[in-house]
């Protein structure tokens, strides 16, 4: 398939009698069973991906269209036979925003697979991605798949600790009533959800920016039992004072209940409220277990998944001894141009900058990706970005094979650890402290909007 000018050559002839075409609305029937059949695998009792795509093409949900949409059709019998989207986002590094395009939906028929049709419509998705601007793609799902298509694991997702009833704090039963957990019901429960949600993750090195149609569709959009829906609890004490909020999974994939945020507002701590929130949400998950209306993949349910990141305050209230530590998974990430995506968080790597023992340094960084480079100016505090083309693989200040440079820019690992762990992995002392300085580690969790991990 011709790269160059590839969106303006669709419907594409892909051979076998394959075409490669935007979605229309004609197509809406048969995305839903490509969904049953293969994400859902045919499954009658739990048709969650089917259930999420039949919202979306009911009108419900409001980040996908049809022309962020591709499939596959076989000409000679007019089906759909493999289909994947993108949705568009803006994430934020710091307090900088930057624009990131999400590939999922990712589907092919069973006897359609290992013919290049995801490949394919991977090239059109990330063509699609660069021409709205965006700087970064991610991806969640299958180990090792994406690496296929150019993308790393390098951004932390999830991770966090798992604890179980017999670890549970007691409760007094003179206070037993003190707090509790609940669905927001008034708007003004949501909004109030809704705003510290917003102040938790704005807190973190990486979070999402998210719009009011989605804001009210994660509230009152999706249908029971879809891949896509998570649920908002609020946390109050006995007088209905506005403490807290909850976000947990929906839909129980394995044996422990799924908590991806938990924050209080400010003023408000953990140990007092401890008893009644571990309490809280085992009892949610033991009831929704039994009433929910649609079928859970597990078949018991054991303890809570606190899936909060590599730190969290909750874990100090409890204390790690009496938890199991779960290690996070990751985003599988790709980065097309990384002189891009530095010039578009360039106003926060200044702030890490000025808080750092770099603040205020002046001098040049050459970092080598050997096929590419970038160069990295300082002024007193100001920085440049430009691309280098180092001459060969031991010119420049830092130098990073297999994109391991990825690891530093998401977080993931310090620069002195990617000297330790890879062996043709090497910098010099400045570009050691100076590149911690513009890259702190993430240890949070970014809202996966949609479902899908």
């Amino acid at each position: 398939m011709n790269k160059q000018n590839i969106l303006v050559q669709i419907p594409i002839d892909i051979g076998d009698g394959l075409t490669l075409r935007w979605a229309t609305i004609a197509d809406n029937e048969q995305l839903v069973e490509l969904a049953f059949h293969a994400l859902d695998e045919g499954d009658e009792a739990s048709p969650m991906v089917k259930t999420f795509v039949q919202d979306w093409t009911d009108g419900k949900f409001p980040i996908l269209r049809h022309e962020d949409m591709t499939v596959v059709e076989d000409s000679r019998t007019g089906k759909i036979v493999s289909s994947m989207c993108l949705f568009s986002h803006t994430w934020r590094y710091g307090e900088t925003p930057f624009k990131v395009g999400r590939p999922e939906l990712v589907m092919t028929q069973t006897d359609y697979r290992r013919r290049g049709l995801v490949r394919a419509q991977f090239e059109v998705i990330h063509a699609l991605s660069l021409q709205r601007g965006e700087v970064l793609q991610v991806i969640t799902g299958i180990p090792s798949f994406y690496r296929l298509l150019g993308y790393q694991p390098c951004l932390e997702l999830g991770g966090g600790y798992r604890i179980y009833p017999p670890s549970f704090p007691k409760i007094n039963d003179e206070v037993a009533g003190e707090y509790r957990l609940r669905t927001p019901i008034t708007r003004a429960e949501s909004d109030f959800v809704r705003q510290l949600h917003t102040q938790n993750t704005r807190t973190m090195l990486f979070s999402m920016d998210v719009g009011d149609q989605t804001w009210e569709f994660e509230f009152d959009g999706y249908t029971d039992g879809s891949d896509g829906k998570f649920e908002w609890l609020l946390i109050e004490d006995k007088a209905g004072e506005r403490l807290g909020y909850v976000h947990h999974q929906h839909i129980f994939w394995g044996p422990t209940m799924t908590v991806n945020f938990l924050a209080l507002k400010r003023g408000v701590g953990y140990l007092n409220m401890l008893p009644h929130l571990l309490h809280g949400l085992w009892n949610i998950a033991q009831t929704k277990f039994v009433e929910d209306d649609f079928g859970h993949p597990t078949e018991e349910m054991r303890g809570l998944y606190l899936r909060l990141g590599r730190q969290h305050p909750i874990y100090d209230a409890i204390g790690r001894e009496v938890m199991l530590k779960a290690p996070p998974y990751a985003w599988f990430v790709r980065l097309p141009d990384e002189v891009a995506y530095l010039k578009a968080v360039k106003p926060q790597l200044e702030a890490h900058l000025a808080q750092s023992v770099g603040a205020g340094f002046s001098g040049e960084l050459r970092l080598n990706f050997y096929q590419r480079g970038a160069c990295l100016k300082f002024q007193s505090g100001k920085l440049d970005i430009e691309a280098w083309q180092p001459s060969d693989g031991s010119a420049g200040d830092a130098h990073f094979p297999a994109d391991s440079f990825w690891s530093l820019l998401c977080g993931q690992r310090t620069a002195a650890q990617l000297v330790e762990e890879i062996g043709d992995c090497f910098m010099s002392r400045t570009a050691l402290a100076m590149l911690d300085c513009l890259f702190p580690q993430f240890s949070g969790q970014i809202w996966v909007v949609g479902g899908g991990a």
